[in-house]
């Protein structure tokens, strides 16, 4: 997602403002360069977040292979019971 949020940051950022009134294309202006940064941050937090869930990811990944390495270490000991 981080990738179409700074694609959309881009975008908003090229929107152009030209064609209005002097003071519309003021506040044209103000509200692209605002709406850019707040995509722009979207973004950034996106990767962030993008970033952790794959450390995550691996640290269960790691986990699961260990806690299978014990449990084929146990079989020998474990019998089933019904």
């Amino acid at each position: 997602q981080h990738l179409d949020l700074r694609a959309a940051a881009a975008q908003v950022d090229d929107a152009p403002v030209a064609g209005f009134s002097p003071p519309v294309e003021r506040a044209a202006a103000d509200f692209v360069r605002a709406w850019g940064e707040h995509v722009g941050r979207a973004a950034e937090l996106s990767a962030e977040q993008a970033d952790a869930l794959r450390t995550v990811m691996g640290a269960w990944v790691r986990t699961d292979e260990v806690v299978g390495a014990d449990l084929l270490l146990l079989l020998p000991y474990l019998e089933q019971r019904r």
